[in-house]
C-alpha cells in the first residue's frame, strides 16, 4: 500500500513538474482552442501566417531582449533604433550619405552595403549602451531611456519630420516575399532564433553570459571580462534591432520614425513570460520564441473579435506584471530547493 501511494505522488510530482516547465505551450495549445471557437478565420493557414510574421518582428526584438537580461540588463531602446534603423535605410536609397536628394531610385551605394551600415550603426547604438554601463556602471533603464530617446529624435530628424517613400523592389523579398508558404520575416526571426540558442546552450561566449548574470563578481574573479560581454550584448540587441527596421521598411516599402514605437515592452514582456530573469543569469531562447507565439496570439485574437487597441496596451501591461510576480515566485522556490 504504501509503495503504491509513493508510486502515486511520484506520478503525480512528475506531472506538476511537466507542467510547470512546459506551461508555456500549454497555454499557447489552450489559447488557439479558445481562438478556433471564438473565431472561425483564427485557425486559417492565411491568419496563422499573418499571426507568425507579426510575431517575427517582436520575435528577433526579444532575442537580442533576451540576451541582454541574461546579463543582468535592460534594453528600452530596440523600438526606437529600429525605426531609426528603417528610416536610415530608406535615406541611404535615396540620399546616400553624401550625394543630396536622388530623384530616381537608384541608390548611391551597392544595396548590400546599405544594409550592412544599417545593421552597423544598430550595432554602434548598442554599443553606446553598453559601454555606458559597463565602463561607466550607470543604470540600464537610465542609459537606454536616454538612448531611446535620441534615436528616436535622429530619426525623425534624418526624415525631416516625414515618412520616406519608396526604397525600391531589391529588399522586397527580405520583406514581403515567400519561402512555400512560410514568410520570409518568419524565416529569418526562427533561424536567428535557432542560432542565439546554440550560442548560449553549446559556446564559451554563451556560458560566459549567463556566469555574468549569475554572478558578476565570481565570473570577474574566475578571469572573465564582464565589461566586453555586457557590451557585446547590447551590441547583438541593437544590431537585430536595425535588422527589425530593415524588415519593416522593405516590407513597407518606407522609412517611417513613428514605427515600433512601444515595441520595447513587448520585447520584455516576451522576454519575461519567456523565463528570463531580468535579474539575469537564467532563460533561454527557446522560452523567449514562445513566449512571443503566446502574445502575438493574444493580439491576433482580440484583433478578430473587434477589441480596441488600447485595451490591448493595457493587457500587455497586466501580463509584464504577472510574469514579473511568477518570476519572483520561481526564484523564492528555487532557492527554497537549494537550502
Amino acid at each position: 500500500m504504501t509503495h503504491d501511494i509513493n508510486k502515486n505522488r511520484g506520478g503525480l510530482a512528475r506531472i506538476v513538474a511537466f507542467v510547470r516547465e512546459q506551461n508555456l505551450l500549454i497555454i499557447l495549445i489552450a489559447l488557439m482552442i479558445i481562438s478556433t471557437i471564438a473565431s472561425p478565420v483564427f485557425f486559417t493557414v492565411t491568419n496563422l501566417m499573418n499571426l507568425a510574421r507579426q510575431a517575427s518582428y517582436t520575435g528577433i526584438l526579444s532575442i537580442g531582449m533576451t540576451y541582454v537580461a541574461l546579463t543582468g540588463g535592460l534594453d528600452l531602446s530596440v523600438g526606437a533604433v529600429a525605426a531609426f534603423g528603417g528610416v536610415f535605410l530608406a535615406y541611404m536609397f535615396h540620399y546616400g550619405l553624401y550625394s543630396g536628394y536622388v530623384v530616381t531610385l537608384s541608390p548611391m551605394f551597392p544595396t548590400p552595403v546599405i544594409v550592412l551600415v544599417t545593421l552597423l550603426s544598430g550595432a554602434l547604438f548598442g554599443a553606446f549602451n553598453g559601454v555606458l554601463i559597463a565602463k561607466a556602471k550607470l543604470a540600464p533603464f537610465i542609459v537606454s531611456l536616454g538612448t531611446m530617446v535620441a534615436a528616436r529624435g535622429m530619426a525623425y530628424s534624418l526624415a525631416g519630420g516625414r515618412t520616406i517613400f519608396g526604397i525600391g523592389p531589391s529588399l522586397e523579398f527580405l520583406g514581403s516575399g515567400y519561402v512555400g508558404r512560410f514568410p520570409v520575416p518568419v524565416l529569418i526571426w526562427l533561424g536567428t532564433a535557432l542560432l542565439a540558442q546554440l550560442v548560449l546552450r553549446f559556446t564559451v561566449y554563451g556560458r560566459r553570459i549567463y556566469a555574468v548574470g549569475g554572478d558578476e563578481e565570481s565570473a570577474r574573479l574566475s578571469g572573465v571580462n564582464v565589461d566586453l560581454y555586457k557590451i557585446s550584448a547590447y551590441v547583438i540587441s541593437g544590431a537585430l534591432a536595425a535588422l527589425v527596421g530593415i524588415m519593416m521598411a522593405a516590407r513597407l516599402d518606407q522609412g517611417e520614425p513613428r514605427q515600433a514605437e512601444g515595441w520595447e515592452l513587448d520585447a520584455i514582456a516576451a522576454t519575461v513570460i519567456g523565463g528570463t530573469s531580468l535579474s539575469g543569469g537564467r532563460g533561454a531562447i527557446t522560452g523567449t520564441v514562445m513566449a512571443c507565439f503566446v502574445l502575438a496570439t493574444i493580439t491576433n485574437i482580440l484583433n478578430l473579435v473587434g477589441v480596441h487597441p488600447f485595451p490591448q496596451q493595457v493587457a500587455k501591461g497586466a501580463i509584464i506584471i504577472v510574469g514579473i510576480l511568477m518570476q519572483g515566485l520561481a526564484g523564492r522556490r528555487s532557492k527554497k530547493a537549494n537550502m
